[in-house]
């Protein structure tokens, strides 16, 4: 990866914004009870605590092949698609049985939406990625001869961070659902405050 620039975290935020505040997964966390994008996201930018961490445009000449050794965080539920930690890599999940035939990730491989920004926490060599999974995994399974340009977000992690959201587990499992509920509840009495 090579560095652009430094950013600020809203302008990070602003583009994660932006590629999801649309129809599609706005029916989404409406659905779950959430009235914006900012509530729904609201428990992901605290728990890892992304608003407090200093950020990094970078961009790649080798995305498809930096893109499959890249991670899926273990505080979503894209921990329900490997077992063994090391199985999380994008390159092992393109070919997972759920993403081969996944609508959204098909349509994205087939107009991928060049120059968008994905999210990722990075320790030494290792990138979690934070937001852009089902990118990752289009871009992943493209032709290694396909040239797809996009940008990483990413800001570095401890030896702790990265260990806790790398191996994730139960307590990983419980603190997420712990931020979900009160994000939920937030935006629950805002909705009846407003």
């Amino acid at each position: 990866m090579k560095q652009i620039k430094s950013i600020p975290w809203e302008e990070v935020k602003e583009q994660w914004k932006q590629s999801e505040d649309n129809e599609l997964w706005r029916d989404f966390y409406q659905k779950k009870g959430f009235k914006t994008w900012e509530d729904w996201r609201w428990p992901r930018i605290k728990m890892l605590k992304l608003a407090e961490r200093d950020w990094n445009l970078e961009e790649s000449e080798n995305t498809i092949e930096e893109v499959r050794a890249m991670f899926c965080d273990a505080t979503t539920r894209w921990t329900d698609f490997y077992t063994r930690r090391s199985d999380s890599t994008f390159k092992n999940l393109k070919d997972h049985p759920f993403f081969v035939n996944h609508k959204r990730v098909q349509s994205i491989r087939e107009n991928f939406p060049n120059k968008s920004q994905l999210i990722g926490l990075r320790h030494k060599d290792q990138i979690i990625v934070v937001d852009g999974h089902h990118r990752a995994t289009a871009i992943a399974g493209m032709p290694d001869s396909n040239h797809i340009e996009i940008q990483m977000a990413l800001s570095e992690i401890s030896d702790n961070e990265f260990d806790k959201l790398y191996f994730g587990g139960k307590l990983l499992k419980l603190e997420r659902n712990i931020w979900s509920t009160i994000a939920l509840i937030r935006s629950q009495m805002k909705n009846t405050l407003d």
